[in-house]
């Protein structure tokens, strides 16, 4: 009787997996990573049976990790690559939870969902750009968490805000514990103010936004990461500037080294916004619409020299940066420059410690700063920050372990 159980739950495991793969099918991934998620499934199938797991719990998923480490159990798979490997796990693991998942990255469509359900997310959207004057970032991250909430609604078969249950929300919550306490609460903000405008606009018929738990995450929860200078020299040693992605890439890596600047002003930078002659960058912040002047000094504006002349393809838009590969055309709204950094950090052999994308060049070009006794006031309007408070974070970061004076003070001030 015991071994039928066994094997009607391995069967379960089974099941999940195939009903995964046909999910990701339909949501348009390709097929080769399709394969790669089977592979690592298939395998965890496998290391289940061998050791009579039952269910897909973090206890199993974490022994199948560290057997996968000691003994590379998964065929075809870089062994470099921990957190996309747990992220694999993570995604069967969430299916077998909720019957979806989130959109992650990559090409793909978005799913369907029923008009009545996504009707009320877009003017909800529609609210927030307009009435409450939300950053365009801010928008698109809220419609992509509050996507979910929809599709997990569907899931449990509401279809309409007639039928909606108010406990399915503690049903979705309960859905994002794979997320990191500060997305969470991204997502919780989010979910509070889309049940406070269904409330508002009478589509349905209680204020459900206390069932949503409050959650802060204190600015300064974890310190900003900094580069050292001999990293910093070896990642900016890495770029071949002689090709037109090195002078591109050259260029956006000094706007964050060097100025600090914001991945989205970066991404959104445009030809007019560069003034020669005055030495200066000038723009209105994506984050916070409030103006930000920059000096452009003589290394930046080298740098930005090259790849407009050599490098940048002669096409009418105005951002200064673009693909280099068709269709050419401007960065998407999310590119974060992500895959930039991570690119030359493994070309330079550079280890990751906590430096995850752009704005860890911006951290370091404010810890620099911080290094030389810049008052905060100053870092706080280079950085363009709202809020003092905002600056205070990095007064608490090691002063020891910033001894590399990346930005000369001297050079921001006086270019």
């Amino acid at each position: 009787m015991k071994k039928e159980n066994e094997k009607t739950q391995n069967k379960e495991l089974e099941v999940i997996m195939y009903e995964a793969i046909e999910h990701m099918s339909g949501l348009g991934y390709t097929q080769g990573r399709i394969t790669q998620c089977r592979n690592i499934w298939e395998s965890l199938i496998i290391f289940a049976k061998k050791h009579r797991h039952a269910a897909l719990s973090d206890e199993m998923l974490a022994e199948f990790t560290k057997s996968n480490v000691q003994n590379r159990t998964v065929r075809n798979f870089r062994k470099r690559h921990p957190a996309e490997f747990h992220t694999i796990l993570m995604m069967l693991k969430e299916f077998s939870q909720n019957g979806f998942w989130r959109i992650r990255r990559g090409k793909i469509k978005k799913p369907d969902l029923p008009a009545s359900l996504a009707g009320a997310l877009h003017e909800f959207i529609r609210y927030w750009k307009d009435d409450r004057f939300m950053a365009p970032f801010t928008c698109e991250c809220a419609q992509h968490y509050l996507s979910g909430f929809l599709k997990h609604l569907d899931v449990n078969g509401i279809r309409s805000w007639k039928e909606f249950r108010p406990e399915t929300i503690s049903g979705y919550i309960s859905s994002l514990n794979y997320l990191k306490p500060k997305s969470i609460s991204s997502v919780f903000h989010a979910l509070r103010a889309f049940l406070r405008y269904l409330y508002m606009e009478s589509i349905v018929p209680c204020d459900y936004s206390n069932r949503v738990p409050s959650l802060r995450i204190p600015a300064d929860r974890q310190l900003p990461s900094a580069w050292t200078h001999e990293e910093m020299d070896a990642l900016m040693s890495a770029v071949d500037r002689s090709t037109p992605m090195g002078k591109r890439d050259y260029a956006i890596l000094l706007l964050g080294y060097r100025l600090g600047m914001r991945p989205g002003d970066i991404r959104e930078l445009r030809l007019e916004n560069i003034h020669w002659d005055d030495a200066r960058i000038s723009l209105n912040q994506s984050k916070t619409g409030k103006p930000l002047s920059l000096p452009l000094t003589e290394e930046v504006g080298e740098a930005l020299i090259d790849y407009l002349l050599h490098a940048r393809p002669p096409v009418p838009y105005r951002q200064v940066f673009l693909r280099l590969n068709a269709p050419i055309q401007p960065f998407c709204d999310r590119n974060r420059f992500y895959e930039i950094i991570k690119f030359y950090r493994l070309k330079a052999d550079i280890p990751k410690n906590g430096k995850r994308g752009m704005h860890s060049l911006r951290h370091t070009a404010a810890c620099r700063l911080l290094e030389v006794d810049t008052p905060l006031e100053t870092i706080s309007d280079i950085l363009g920050h709202s809020s003092l408070e905002s600056t205070r974070t990095y007064a608490k970061a090691d002063i020891s372990g910033l001894r590399t004076a990346a930005l000369d003070p001297e050079e921001v001030f006086h270019a």
